[in-house]
């Protein structure tokens, strides 16, 4: 198939999606998420966004994304040039050009560890999940940045009866039902063996059972 020299060729790759198969690794498998948040990072009244078309980003997780916008591609300058966080929301629509109502108003301040320059022009990046953020408002041009809330979570206690067994019986659950699925690679076995009582799990299961995006997101 020919393209035309005069055709930016990025103007076609309208896609920031998550790497195909790819495993979301948690950062730690114990800890609070708190201790991993740098406030000098974060500009709650205009943090860069960046519109995800399959990725509901979690708190301590971290994972690899294709970026392929040009709005994201400035995002990821401005990114790397204050060495500031980044707002992770994904779409409730396939909006080539989403504003405020075509994305989940949840999602996930995010810091970036790493860019890949691809010759194609796109970029990888390595996500690091932070906190859970609310959009308040979204501003769209020349990029993406928003209004943004830091949501407070609650944790149960480590050290509850209760909280113990409800992880072990959510591991246990977990193990069997990997030997359903094919597709469960040994990355995500390693990680919930290594789990202990902690915070992270929900965000790791959320991040790797399969079930469908929009129930992700929920």
């Amino acid at each position: 198939m020919s393209r035309n020299d005069n055709i930016n060729p990025l103007e076609s790759m309208n896609e920031d999606q998550r790497l195909s198969n790819t495993t979301v690794i948690p950062l730690f498998t114990e800890g609070t998420i708190e201790l991993n948040f740098d406030e000098t990072k974060f500009n709650a009244v205009n943090l860069p966004i960046i519109a995800s078309r399959d990725l509901p980003l979690f708190p301590g997780m971290t994972t690899p994304l294709s970026i392929g916008r040009l709005k994201s591609l400035k995002v990821i300058d401005e990114v790397n040039k204050n060495r500031c966080y980044v707002g992770i929301f994904m779409q409730c629509n396939k909006s080539e050009d989403p504003g405020f109502d075509d994305l989940f108003h949840i999602g996930c301040c995010a810091e970036i560890v790493k860019v890949l320059d691809l010759p194609d022009g796109t970029k990888n990046v390595i996500l690091q999940g932070r906190r859970l953020l609310k959009l308040e408002h979204l501003e769209t041009e020349p990029f993406l940045r928003g209004e943004v809330s830091v949501i407070d979570e609650t944790y149960p206690p480590q050290n509850s009866r209760k909280m113990k067994a409800l992880i072990t019986t959510i591991k246990e659950d977990y193990q069997k039902m990997i030997t359903s699925f094919e597709n469960i690679q040994p990355e995500i076995q390693f990680a919930m063996s290594n789990f202990s009582d902690n915070v992270y799990l929900t965000a790791f299961l959320c991040s790797t059972f399969p079930m469908a995006l929009r129930e992700r997101q929920r």
